[in-house]
Order: C-alpha cells, then structure tokens, then sequence
C-alpha cells in the first residue's frame, strides 16, 4: 500500500493525487516531495511579484505553508 511508502526521491513517479493524500496525512516525505516539485516555479512567481529573492523566499514559505495547511481541502477536479 502506498500510504506506507517511504518517498526519499524525487524520481519517484508517483502519481499527484496519492502524493496529495499522502500529504493530507502529513507525510513529510510526501510534503518534501510535493515541495520539490513545485518549489521552483512557484519561486518564479513570487519573484516576479515582488523582484526581491529574500521577500521571494518567504513569500514561497509562507505559500507553501498554507498549502500544507489547507490541503485537506483539495477538491480533484473532474472531468465532466
């Protein structure tokens, strides 16, 4: 079962929404996992909002917090 897997690498290829429920688990592994995925275009945008790589970096934080924070709200969209 995959909730007892252990992610320790990014090549992983492991399907979004199991890492998602993983993360709704608080799997740090699975949260590490879904940060490095993501964190660099996410750093991107916040530095094209903000043009500061300091403020950039805790914007991305702050971001990132709330994602883990309120992941257990994740909806998968459906196809129609």
């Amino acid at each position: 079962m995959l909730n007892n897997r252990l992610l320790t690498s990014a090549k992983l290829n492991i399907p979004l929404h199991e890492i998602i429920k993983l993360c709704i688990d608080n799997n740090r592994a699975a949260q590490e996992h879904l940060y490095r995925l993501y964190a660099s275009k996410m750093y991107g945008v916040c530095l094209r909002y903000c043009k500061d790589s300091e403020e950039a970096k805790d914007i991305l934080q702050d971001g990132f917090l709330k994602v883990f924070d309120k992941i257990h709200q994740f909806k998968k969209h459906r196809k129609p």
